[in-house]
């Protein structure tokens, strides 16, 4: 999202240990062979520079679960989005400032696309937070910024 941003998939591939690259595989792409991947790339980029997606591809691919290649490499690059643009960090920073931006009675909308995003506006409207941990204040009242108005999503239909 910001070209003038010095961090790229590249740039990952190129210097992340292995323990953060299982990290964002793990939280970020949600893959269950995690450990696996970050081996992969940490011992192939000994060999080679990783630079392109078709170099990835063929270095993660004996570890792509069978007839499941589109929605691990999903799970791959969708990671490595929310790496380089700070995705999670700045949805929690947009949920933190949006209590102070709205005026009294005004509506917060958000959209998500993951259960990740999801997860994080579900704590946040639940508890004022990103950890889902509900406060209270000295007399023991909730302390939530936002009221909800929809309990559960929003999905969109076709009309007939």
């Amino acid at each position: 999202m910001n070209i003038n941003g010095t961090l790229n998939a590249a740039n990952i591939m190129a210097t992340y240990p292995g323990p953060e690259l299982e990290r964002i595989l793990a939280v970020y792409g949600e893959l269950p062979n995690s450990r696996k991947a970050a081996a992969s790339i940490i011992q192939a980029r000994k060999l080679k520079s990783i630079d392109t997606t078709g170099d990835l591809v063929a270095v993660i691919q004996h570890c792509i679960p069978p007839r499941q290649t589109n929605q691990y490499l999903s799970k791959v690059f969708q990671a490595l989005r929310i790496e380089v643009n700070h995705e999670i960090d700045n949805l929690a920073d947009l949920l933190q400032q949006s209590s102070s931006l709205l005026l009294s009675g005004g509506r917060l909308v958000v959209i998500s696309y993951h259960s990740l995003e999801d997860r994080l506006v579900k704590n946040y409207l639940k508890s004022g937070n990103s950890k889902g941990i509900i406060e209270k204040d000295i007399f023991g009242n909730y302390t939530v910024p936002f009221k909800t108005v929809h309990h559960k999503p929003v999905i969109p239909r076709i009309r007939k």
